[in-house]
Parts: C-alpha cells; sequence; structure tokens
C-alpha cells in the first residue's frame, strides 16, 4: 500500500482510498468557520506543513503554484503530532486529511474545513507486480 508508485508496466496501481485535503485550524482562528474554503482564500494562512517531500506537501504546493499561489509555510515538521500541537495552540494552520485529526475534531480541539478550488485529493494504491500468476506474496 502506498500513496505514490510510478506508472510502470511491471507494476498494477489499484486505487483503495481517496482522501480529501482540508484546511485544519483552531477554534477561534480568521480561518474557523463551517463552509468550503478556497486556495486562493488560505494563500496567507501561515501553514504548519510536513517536509518538502512529503506527498500532502507536494499536493499543496502544486495546486498553489498552478494558481499563481506561494503557500506559505511557517513551519516545516515531520511529526504529525507537531504539526497538530501548532494548530492546537493557534500559532499555525495545516492541510491534511480529516483522518489525521478526527479525533482532534470530534473532541472539539480542531476545526476542519473542505478546500475548493480546486478540491485536493491524496489516493491510496494497492501495488502489486503484475505477474501472470499469483505467487504467495501477491495472492
Amino acid at each position: 500500500m502506498a500513496y505514490t508508485a510510478p506508472h510502470s508496466r511491471m507494476l498494477h496501481r489499484e486505487p483503495r482510498l481517496n482522501e480529501a485535503l482540508c484546511l485544519i485550524t483552531h477554534p477561534g482562528s480568521r480561518f474557523d468557520g463551517t463552509g468550503p474554503v478556497t486556495l486562493a482564500g488560505i494563500a496567507s494562512a501561515e501553514l504548519a506543513m510536513p517536509n518538502e517531500g512529503d506527498l500532502v506537501r507536494r499536493l499543496v504546493t502544486d495546486a498553489m503554484t498552478a494558481r499563481g499561489l506561494v503557500p506559505n509555510v511557517a513551519f516545516s515538521l515531520e511529526s504529525m503530532q507537531a504539526i497538530k500541537d501548532m494548530v492546537r495552540r493557534g500559532l499555525a494552520c495545516a492541510i491534511l486529511p480529516h483522518s489525521a485529526v478526527a479525533e482532534d475534531i470530534q473532541a472539539g480541539a480542531l476545526v476542519i474545513r473542505p478546500i475548493v478550488e480546486p478540491p485536493l485529493m491524496r489516493t491510496l494504491f494497492l501495488i502489486r507486480p503484475t505477474v501472470t500468476e499469483p505467487n504467495a506474496a501477491t495472492a
């Protein structure tokens, strides 16, 4: 299972899960709300984001760059817990999938808003070698 896999004749990629990326903020922030938000609308938000090699970071950067925007990454962090802590403290917002913050949202510690124009998605793939006969590794 992987979020990224090259297109190849040697690999079969089967999409298994699509996750929308959302704006995550703390209650009471200027980005707090219930409706969707556009990428242009959050371009000024100070973001806590995963490091540059991370898929979520690349998706956000590519989508913003395509619209002439530059993400305002205030904190580049490896730890998901550290990203959520920065947002909980009101030091930044984040762009993450709902699954990464579901418990915090339910507890009221964080606020989630869908991103539109464009919606951002990541896909989890089941990846296996292209073989003619199943074996113990692929069955």
